[in-house]
């Protein structure tokens, strides 16, 4: 009989849904999946100790940090899976996207922008990074 898959739970302290939220979202899906949640960790680097060390298999997160968008591949390369709980991430149409980056140009903040667009901040963050631009510049 094949062992159960096991796996950590990485919770997105920058997010905006609560941890319990997060922590909530990912153990539903080890439930539908067949999959022993054996670790809570708070940070990716964390995980992929866990993955690196043959502790867990998998990395399970609920919410996906915006900077993070290649962790998939880091996950990969250290022999193990990552999962989101939740549905992909929609893109924003490029109309949109152009909106995006002239308002952030522009001065605005991520909220000002998630407010103004009514795309959620974690869109705002991701369409900005895909278009290389960051929060928090020096300018």
């Amino acid at each position: 009989m094949p062992s159960k898959v096991r796996a950590a739970i990485c919770i997105h302290l920058g997010s905006t849904a609560t941890e319990a939220k997060q922590e909530k979202l990912a153990t539903a899906y080890c439930e539908r999946h067949g999959i022993e949640p054996t670790s809570l960790v708070h940070h990716p680097a964390d995980a992929l100790n866990l993955i690196r060390d043959g502790i867990v298999d998998t990395i399970i997160v609920a919410y996906l940090p915006a900077d993070r968008v290649g962790l998939a591949e880091e996950v990969a390369a250290a022999g193990g899976e990552l999962r989101e709980a939740r549905a992909q991430r929609h893109s924003v149409p490029a109309a949109v996207g152009k909106v995006i980056l002239r308002l952030f140009d522009g001065g605005l903040t991520v909220a000002e922008i998630a407010a103004l667009t009514d795309e959620s901040t974690g869109e705002i963050r991701a369409t900005l990074l895909e278009r290389g631009r960051r929060e928090g510049r020096a300018d």
